[in-house]
């Protein structure tokens, strides 16, 4: 009796605390958004595709005039002379300017055009992180709706309890019951409010990992299942596998790696520079005047550099096959991931089906099995075994919706749908 009041205590202790400092409620669409918006990894992607962008400006940096700015100042300690002729004098003042315009550079152009392309691969990893951060989001968001029902459900389990132990007392003081009978009934009731308690923690701690995975970086608490909308059929979705991000950004990768091995010709082909420099000079001399310019075109073709590019080349080559075969790979773990996750689908619904069953009738056993005890008809045990048969089918039943609901996620994710667009 002590240790059932202390119990009780503290379950209250716990609600009042719990509360004290309710987590806010957030439906899945809002859950979502959250962490799209401020989730870690997607702001991590975010900051590889600006570095991609900054690259394709570097590379176009190449292929603009380049313009320098030089300036000297030269001190002697006196003039030299030949005579009466100043030859260096002790002071002399000179500043160009000098702009380098790259005519002709097959190789930076061609650079350009493959960090061009690799900016498609970039964008494409990035929606595949929103997928993954999708997933993740969900699964937290169903977890939680898990935890509220498994609390829900200890809860209702406590009220039957104590109305058991309730009724068990009454027939105690009528000397219908014995105090076995009592002892029972408070035993399955301190078992039922242990198991509020341990629900109410789990279901605190899946509040917590939403409010993380969301970037929230609060506990967040979800407004009940998700609703997921219609899926795609699993043929449709292994007929749209190419549109997953995970499989456009291999493949936009693949079409780098081959654009590089297209373009190695550029290799071989000469670079020509124009250089242009005016310039003044303080004082004149004979060779240079106060002030003037001088052009430059420069041409520079590399004849032999000890087998550098042929490996270059035959690294290229390589680089193709391993992003070929990451395709391939990809295709098939796809394929295969969607037959899963359908075929895992079909078996949840009827799983789900079957302990909504199991439920209903455990629940009108348990009503009966209570009748049948106030009649006098069945004993304590029978009653205490099909109260707590209902609880189970009850546990059970939540447990199998939100596997329902985690399975339609997986579907969705599989088929590359549930993206975060």
């Amino acid at each position: 009796m002590r240790s059932s009041a202390v119990l009780g205590a503290a379950v209250l202790l716990a609600s009042t605390l719990a509360a004290a400092d309710t987590p806010r409620v957030v439906d899945f669409q809002a859950a979502l958004s959250a962490g799209l918006l401020h989730g870690p990894l997607l702001q991590r992607a975010e900051g590889e595709r600006d570095e991609a962008r900054a690259q394709v400006r570097a590379a176009k940096a190449v292929l603009l005039p380049r313009v320098t700015v030089n300036g000297t100042v030269s001190r002697l300690d006196s003039d030299r002379v030949l005579g009466e002729r100043v030859l260096v004098p002790a002071t002399a003042v000179n500043g160009n300017v000098t702009a380098v315009v790259p005519v002709v550079n097959a190789q930076a152009w061609l650079t350009l055009q493959r960090v061009e392309q690799g900016l498609a691969a970039v964008d494409a990893s990035r929606d595949e992180v929103r997928r993954a951060v999708a997933r993740a989001v969900a699964g937290a968001y169903v977890a939680v709706v898990l935890r509220q029902q498994l609390r829900d459900v200890s809860a209702r389990a406590v009220e039957v309890a104590e109305a058991h132990v309730g009724l068990a007392r009454a027939r105690l003081e009528s000397g219908v019951a014995s105090r076995l009978d009592v002892l029972r009934a408070e035993r399955e009731l301190s078992d039922n409010r242990s198991r509020w308690a341990a629900a109410q923690a789990e279901l605190s701690q899946a509040q917590e990992v939403l409010g993380a995975v969301t970037g929230e970086g609060v506990a967040l608490d979800a407004a009940g299942m998700p609703q997921l909308g219609k899926l795609p059929t699993a043929e449709e979705a292994v007929g749209a596998l190419g549109a997953r991000p995970d499989v456009r950004a291999a493949e936009a990768r693949l079409a780098v790696a081959e654009r590089e091995v297209k373009d190695r010709w550029a290799d071989y082909v000469p670079q020509l520079t124009l250089q242009a420099q005016p310039f003044a000079a303080a004082p004149a001399t004979p060779t240079v005047p106060n002030l003037g310019w001088q052009a430059q075109l420069q041409l520079g073709w590399l004849a032999y550099d000890g087998g550098g590019i042929q490996a270059r080349h035959e690294a290229a080559e390589a680089r193709v096959r391993q992003a070929r075969a990451a395709v391939a790979q990809l295709k098939l773990t796809g394929t295969a991931e969607v037959r899963a996750a359908y075929a895992a689908l079909s078996q949840r619904e009827a799983s789900e089906a079957e302990a909504r069953v199991s439920a209903r009738l455990a629940q009108e056993a348990a009503g009966l099995a209570k009748r049948q005890f106030e009649e006098g008809v069945a004993g304590n045990l029978e009653l205490v075994d099909a109260e707590r048969a209902a609880r189970d089918a009850e546990s059970a039943a939540a447990v199998a919706r939100a596997a329902l609901a985690a399975a339609k996620v997986d579907c969705l994710v599989a088929s590359g749908v549930l993206a975060g667009e």
